[in-house]
């Protein structure tokens, strides 16, 4: 993701409702496969043997040439900040402008409009 993007949990969709079902019935047992980036080139195959630390990416200055430059890499989520991790957003789609609490409503000032309900979005670091 980036800091644009954003996040819903469990969207009211029937292609979510459809991938959902798929996972839950085998998805969640399927093997993990390597796919395609964006602009349609494929990094590679996953290699185990060739797992590098972030630490070695950076010392060997792994993509700082001019052409791609492909690695494998694995890691774990440490901490999530609890504190603030998502904020009430307004509603509207494209709009990401954080929601404040006036009574029984939510009030957006980009968009001059009140709704009953906030839409949570999480926030970026």
């Amino acid at each position: 993701m980036v800091n644009s993007s954003t996040m819903t949990i469990n969207p009211e969709h029937v292609d979510a409702y459809n991938l959902r079902g798929w996972y839950d019935d085998r998805g969640a047992d399927q093997a993990w496969q390597p796919q395609s980036n964006s602009l349609g080139t494929s990094g590679g195959s996953f290699n185990r043997a060739e797992i590098r630390s972030l630490k070695d990416v950076k010392d060997s200055q792994l993509g700082m040439s001019d052409k791609p430059e492909y690695f494998s890499a694995r890691a774990s989520i440490m901490h999530i900040k609890t504190d603030n991790i998502s904020y009430p957003a307004c509603p509207n789609a494209g709009c990401n402008k954080k929601v404040i609490q006036l009574n029984d409503e939510w009030r957006c000032e980009k968009c001059d409009k009140s709704f009953e309900n906030p839409e949570h979005r999480y926030a970026s670091i």
